[in-house]
């Protein structure tokens, strides 16, 4: 998985995505503010 740091509303928000570059595939995987972001991503939440 990747992440992309970006700011939403003045707060840093976290977007985590895949890519395959063989079959042009983004896929959403998860989309948070930073706080716990790479926590939850453990959980599986």
């Amino acid at each position: 998985m990747r992440v992309h740091k970006f700011k939403m509303n003045k707060q840093l928000t976290l977007l985590g995505y895949s890519f395959d570059e063989g079959q042009l595939i983004l896929e959403l995987m998860a989309l948070g503010s930073h706080e716990n972001f790479y926590r939850d991503i453990k959980r599986g939440t």
